[in-house]
């Protein structure tokens, strides 16, 4: 019994430190240009009596601001999207105190009508040092939808990301 009792603290404190990022979704309604928290050179259309954002080849949706995470963390992503064919991907761009570290980056596998896209990308540190010895660990990151250069009807309607700290 104490047993079932400590996994059901451990699991609601877990639970309790993983933090939606504030991604300032969905779009604004009677809005034209980007808000704030995002910017892209895709075009804002009215979809589904909202709004989303429709990108054409190697187009992005970049949200502004940087997140702090570290090591081991999970970006848990949750995107509602369609496309007519080929890629685009989620790309988090990984940084250090040092500067940047790299890139993590999964292709999204949307539909042609639009559906939810689920999944997760890990934060990791440097393979190896930089120039000057020192191996960057991840403190920050940042996030980028991208359409690939054969990508083809690409509508982007909402983004939610929660971060999920390492145990």
């Amino acid at each position: 019994m104490i047993k079932i009792f400590a996994f059901a603290v451990l699991l609601s404190a877990v639970s309790l430190a993983a933090a939606s990022l504030d991604l300032k979704m969905p779009f604004k309604k009677g809005s034209n240009l980007p808000v704030a928290w995002w910017k892209t050179q895709g075009k804002l259309i009215d979809v589904d009596g909202g709004k989303a954002v429709a990108l054409d080849k190697l187009q992005k949706l970049e949200f502004k601001d940087h997140f702090p995470g570290k090591a081991g963390d999970k970006i848990v992503y949750e995107i509602t999207m369609k496309r007519e064919s080929d890629n685009v991907s989620l790309r988090i761009g990984q940084w250090s105190k040092e500067g940047w570290i790299g890139e993590n980056f999964v292709l999204l596998k949307g539909k042609k009508e639009f559906s939810v896209v689920k999944g997760e990308i890990v934060l990791k540190d440097a393979a190896a040092p930089d120039k000057a010895g020192v191996l960057r660990k991840v403190n920050k990151f940042h996030i980028n939808i991208y359409a690939h250069s054969n990508s083809k009807g690409t509508v982007i309607k909402d983004v939610k990301i929660t971060l999920v700290p390492a145990e």
